[in-house]
């Protein structure tokens, strides 16, 4: 320590104005002073960076860009080619990585470390330092700095690598980079526990997944949901504040409550307000005439129609519908019923909000009495985060054990098992992208993990037909 304090004094003394500073201020009779802030971090930025130590910014004249007038890909480059070398340079590293990677990110080397830089200009991309890393360090110890409130995701997920995969993590705030504390696996539980606050697992969920109740304002609508709920090519949906039913994964039909009214929305759900369709309010205490709600069931079928039949970008094989297959059909990938579906979970972010919403596709037992954690993708998706979202799904799950037991009716020593699930494409073999393949890897071993595939599950005509790998290995 005696050595890095040597080193800061020489840095901070080198400026001249700082020597002036000092020689002077103690004639001044200030009872209590200090030279900080700007006078001590600018200094010994500019020392690290080959610069003029009396240089009063990071850039002169000359060189000066308004950074909000900048583009995103001008701060990528600003910050990987101008900022990041000299956080590299605190870290030991001299050299940039050789072969060409990701632009995202900057990247350094020695003989038996591997460093990815990120910047906050990333948002919530920053977290994909871990998987870029993971898959490229080769068998050299990953060092990965992140910029200071980007750094939950990465704390949480490495705490599940394998120690030769785990990387050094740091942090970066205003040019200084300081080592971050590694987390144990029971500090991942904390980690979210604390986020919880004063809920319990069990009342999170409950208190999370249960979907709209209508009570007594649901009489007026009471024909349609009976409707809806027997129709043979409807799936619910329901999830808190909403009632709703879908067509192959596709949003068809919505029921919600607006003020004291009821409000329902027929049709294909578009994100546009020049597509989406136009809702229809029923007061409250009122009732639905006849001919409104043929004009809904209506709206219904066509929406049905064009999702199973119709044109692009309407009637496609995307993942919502993959999704639907697997609920329908949950045998296709081992689980039993009861199967919970669509089940709410956090999932920690590299933002300064730690933590954001995910929905689990699919969680039930399977015939040996574990627990199931599907996560679907299409196999042409190639997610280089799809390793790490069930990873995140494992650690809830962990936390949410008891509760998810008693649901399912397991064993109180029932494992978790994550299940990766990939729709492929008519005539075409899934290969996993490098990334996927190198996180898959580096889980701890602790981890049950597979991988299916899903083959004719977009042709009606055909039985989908599902192949699960055996635990631990690679398609």
């Amino acid at each position: 320590m005696s050595g890095d304090v040597d080193r800061l004094l020489e840095l901070v003394l080198s400026n001249p104005v700082n020597r002036a500073v000092l020689d002077r201020a103690p004639g001044l009779g200030v009872a209590d002073w200090w030279l900080t802030a700007g006078a001590v971090f600018q200094t010994v930025w500019n020392c690290l960076d080959g610069r003029d130590p009396q240089q009063a910014s990071w850039t002169n004249e000359k060189t000066s860009v308004n950074t909000r007038s900048m583009t995103q890909p001008q701060k990528r480059d600003k910050f990987n080619n101008a900022e990041a070398p000299v956080l590299a340079k605190q870290l030991g590293f001299t050299h940039p990585a050789g072969k060409t990677l990701s632009k995202r990110f900057a990247y350094f080397e020695d003989e038996s470390r591997f460093l990815v830089v990120a910047g906050a200009q990333e948002g919530t991309d920053v977290q994909r330092a871990l998987a870029t890393g993971v898959a490229h360090r080769g068998d050299r110890q990953l060092v990965i700095a992140l910029p200071a409130g980007h750094t939950n995701a990465t704390q949480q997920r490495s705490a599940w690598l394998t120690d030769e995969a785990r990387p050094q993590l740091h942090e970066h705030n205003a040019g200084v980079v300081s080592p971050l504390q590694a987390r144990t696996t029971g500090d991942t539980v904390d980690a979210l526990l604390h986020k919880l606050g004063s809920d319990s697992p069990s009342a999170e969920l409950a208190k999370a997944s249960k979907p709209l109740y209508l009570g007594a304002q649901g009489d007026s609508v009471r024909h349609l949901v009976d409707w809806a709920a027997t129709h043979p090519d409807l799936d619910s949906a329901h999830r808190r504040g909403v009632r709703s039913w879908q067509s192959n994964g596709q949003r068809v039909l919505t029921i919600q409550r607006a003020g004291t009214d009821i409000q329902v929305t027929a049709g294909i759900h578009y994100t546009s307000a020049e597509q989406a369709p136009k809702p229809v309010t029923i007061p409250t205490g009122g009732t639905m005439a006849d001919h409104t709600l043929t004009d809904i069931q209506d709206r219904v079928t066509t929406a049905i129609t064009h999702r199973r039949s119709g044109e692009s970008p309407i009637h496609r094989p995307d993942e919502h519908w993959l999704q639907a297959v697997i609920r329908r059909s949950p045998r296709l990938v081992g689980v039993e019923q009861p199967a919970l579906r669509e089940i709410p979970a956090w999932r920690p972010a590299d933002s300064p909000a730690k933590w954001g919403r995910g929905f689990i596709d699919l969680l039930g037992r399977d015939g040996h009495g574990n627990i199931r954690i599907i996560e679907t993708k299409l196999a042409s998706n190639q997610d280089e985060l799809l390793v790490l979202q069930g990873l995140d799904y494992y650690l809830w799950a962990t936390v949410f054990r008891e509760v998810l037991q008693t649901q399912l009716t397991t064993h109180d020593n029932a494992h978790l098992e994550i299940h990766y699930v990939l729709g492929e494409a008519p005539g075409k073999t899934t290969s996993l992208p490098p990334v996927t393949r190198a996180l898959a890897l580096a889980l701890s071993p602790q981890i049950r993990w597979h991988f299916h595939t899903v083959t004719d599950w977009y042709d009606e005509n055909s039985k989908p037909n599902a192949v699960m790998r055996p635990e631990h290995t690679l398609l």
